[in-house]
């Protein structure tokens, strides 16, 4: 179960006992909730200085397959990207997200073998790259084998 959500728990004094009974039903509400603030997410989000025309960029190669890494739930994941049209750039059928794996390094596999069975490429550490915004992306690429 992802990690963020377990943490919330625990910040909010949930006994360390009841976390795994209430996970599933944390993984079930978010989403919605979220969803339920997609205006305010648009409009209060903040979007980074050319993050677009990165995308884009990466995008219109046809030998790139830009996709996502996340510790974000998947449908919480495509609802921010939704929210900035980030989405066109990506392609969030093979991408890993929380909901796949807590460990964020391990979701670089996952994403591998989703985009190899789509695209009937083998991706490995030669062919794929992690472009990341924060320490925790390096760390993710590096843990998870890539460049």
């Amino acid at each position: 179960m992802p990690l963020a959500i377990r943490s919330l728990l625990l910040d909010n004094g949930v006994p360390t006992s009841d976390v795994p009974r209430l996970l599933p039903r944390m993984v079930e509400l978010l989403p919605e909730r979220l969803a339920a603030h997609r205006e305010d997410l648009r409009q209060q989000g903040v979007l980074m200085r050319g993050a677009v025309s990165a995308l884009k960029a990466v995008h219109e190669q046809p030998l790139y397959v830009p996709t996502v890494v996340t510790g974000n739930l998947k449908p919480n994941a495509q609802l921010k990207l939704e929210a900035f049209g980030l989405d066109a750039f990506l392609d969030t059928e093979i991408g890993g997200y929380s909901s796949d794996d807590e460990h964020r390094p391990s979701l670089v596999a996952v994403a591998q073998k989703r985009a190899q069975a789509k695209l009937g490429t083998a991706f490995t550490s030669t062919n794929t790259v992690i472009i990341g915004d924060s320490l925790e992306d390096v760390r993710t690429g590096i843990e998870g084998g890539l460049r």
